[in-house]
């Protein structure tokens, strides 16, 4: 079952538009923003590499679609 959903998500993702791919892969870090805006939480080190690492992350996906 798990087999199945996860390849259904990577193919809508890979028929989805761009901005959809986009939104549905920052979504983590909204939530980080918003977390630091609206509840004044500090990033610690490992939240910041992790950030850091997702963004990356999402540029290198980005760039071999």
């Amino acid at each position: 079952m798990f087999v199945g959903s996860s390849l259904s998500l990577v193919l809508a993702l890979d028929n989805a538009p761009l901005g959809v791919v986009v939104l549905i892969n920052t979504s983590l870090m909204w939530a980080v923003v918003l977390a630091m805006v609206l509840l004044k939480e500090r990033l610690g080190r490992y939240a910041l590499a992790g950030a850091v690492l997702s963004v990356v992350g999402i540029l290198l996906t980005l760039a071999f679609r």
